[in-house]
């Protein structure tokens, strides 16, 4: 029983980290790809992680998986490639440790922080890079600036708690704390806010945690991944709220990112009752992942 409870714990920390309470992996769009972490193969129990990438043709395809157990992979932006941060258990020394790679567009990939014991939970909250030897990234409950082998330091003071972070367009800056996000520019400086994005009294909350999970932004429009209305939602131009999809049952949203004009909108198949097992064929995880635009659905990627 014990053993099933750290299994479930490791192979949901793709979707949400207990012990930390932030979201960990995430999904980018870059031109005309999306890219996001996920578990190689389905339903691991040792959980490998791994990145995937959609070129709009054909399925998703795995673009690279760790080959280390109780591994994450968080992804950042950068021009026309990305950065991914491999996060791991290291269980000789029972500690986390975390390594930076930069991807290509052509998915070639090179190591620029080698491992490194972290001590910090960086890149959980998000991150981007300033260059390569500087990294700025979220950790409740603010905004921290980390150099290659140094250690981490306030990059720059905001009003109000925050535990994510994610570059945007023109360099701006999106935080977030699971209730209200805020638009910066890069020092920080307020430029536009969204509150309580989250309904007080929600039922049955997956996990009991009643948060968003998950924004993006473009021209003028905030998407959401609401977690414990398991649905997702779009704030427009002119401030108006919809809500896009609703979840069934056993459905957890918790990434959103646009592509060009149109909307991606990624959600899990979790049974929490049910535990991971050492059969694979019975995962109780599945990804669902849905392309939105003029009202219409397309199912990209559904196991």
């Amino acid at each position: 029983m014990r053993r099933n409870k750290l299994v479930f714990i490791l192979l949901f920390s793709t979707v949400c980290s207990l012990l930390y309470g932030h979201p960990t992996g995430s999904m980018i769009a870059l031109g005309d790809k999306v890219y996001w972490s996920y578990v190689s193969p389905m339903g691991d129990i040792d959980h490998h992680a791994c990145i995937m990438v959609w070129d709009q043709k054909g399925k998703p395809k795995e673009l690279l998986v760790s080959e280390h157990p109780a591994s994450d992979f968080i992804l950042s932006t950068a021009g026309n490639d990305f950065y991914a941060l491999e996060r791991r258990h290291n269980s000789s020394i029972d500690k986390s440790e975390a390594r930076l790679l930069h991807i290509n567009a052509d998915g070639t990939s090179k190591e620029v922080w080698t491992w490194f014991v972290d001590e910090w939970n960086i890149g959980i909250g998000g991150f981007f890079m300033l260059n390569e030897n500087e990294m700025v990234f979220a950790n409740h409950p603010g905004i921290y600036k980390m150099q290659k082998g140094g250690k981490p330091y306030p990059y720059f003071e905001f009003q109000s708690e925050v535990s994510r972070i994610k570059q945007v367009e023109d360099g701006k800056l999106l935080l977030s704390n699971g209730e209200h996000c805020w638009l910066t520019d890069e020092k920080g400086n307020e430029l536009k806010s969204w509150k309580n994005l989250t309904e007080p009294h929600v039922e049955s909350a997956p996990l009991g945690r009643n948060m968003v999970f998950d924004v993006d932004f473009k021209n003028d429009e905030l998407l959401i991944a609401y977690w414990g209305g398991r649905k997702f939602g779009l704030i427009d131009k002119a401030n108006q709220k919809r809500v896009i999809k609703v979840m069934k049952s056993n459905y957890v949203p918790h990434w959103v990112a646009f592509l060009n004009n149109k909307k991606l909108l990624f959600s899990s198949y979790m049974d929490f009752d049910n535990p991971f097992n050492h059969d694979k064929s019975r995962t109780t995880i599945a990804p669902l992942l849905l392309l939105y635009s003029d009202f219409e659905f397309n199912t990209i990627w559904m196991e």
